[in-house]
């Protein structure tokens, strides 16, 4: 990866990752800066996962953590790097930071030496948004951060939308 910002936005949540930055800030709407909660892994054993035309998917709890796939690079330039939300499960805060190691290293090898030019980062939960924050020098992960959105964000005025079939939530 690159040392681009990697700043997301969604609804009223904005983590803003300057590029080069080692850390990130997860900042609300109406309440400012909001610091999220740690999560680190206990464990001891990787789970294997499949590649598929997306890309990796990061599983985020502190049970479990993935193993990357080696040499995707053989069946792509670009690829996703998809973060699960189940280190939500373990708290009840709606900002998380996730900068375990254990967890990340698998994907840094894979992002330095996996032969894929162009990563994607987000979220695999649609009212969740995660970014990375990069090492400056060697494009490897240092952290991720993410932020629950709220389900408002997602919700059709209903005032502004006469077509009953559409309304969601």
């Amino acid at each position: 990866m690159n040392s681009d910002p990697t700043t997301k936005r969604m609804g009223d949540v904005t983590i803003d990752a300057p590029a080069g930055s080692p850390t990130a800030k997860i900042i609300v709407r109406g309440k400012g800066e909001v610091q999220p909660v740690l999560i680190t892994t206990t464990a001891e054993n990787p789970v294997t996962v499949s590649a598929s035309s997306i890309g990796l998917y990061v599983d985020t709890s502190s049970k479990n953590y993935t193993k990357s796939i080696d040499n995707l690079g053989a069946l792509t330039s670009e690829a996703d790097l998809i973060f699960g939300v189940e280190a939500a499960q373990g708290t009840t805060s709606r900002y998380i930071k996730i900068n375990d190691k254990k967890m990340l290293d698998p994907y840094n090898n894979a992002i330095l030496y996996g032969g894929v030019s162009k990563w994607t980062v987000y979220s695999g939960s649609l009212t969740w948004v995660a970014t990375p924050t990069l090492d400056q020098n060697t494009g490897e992960v240092t952290s991720v951060y993410m932020a629950k959105s709220s389900y408002t964000n997602w919700a059709t005025d209903s005032k502004s939308n006469s077509n009953k079939s559409n309304r969601h939530i």
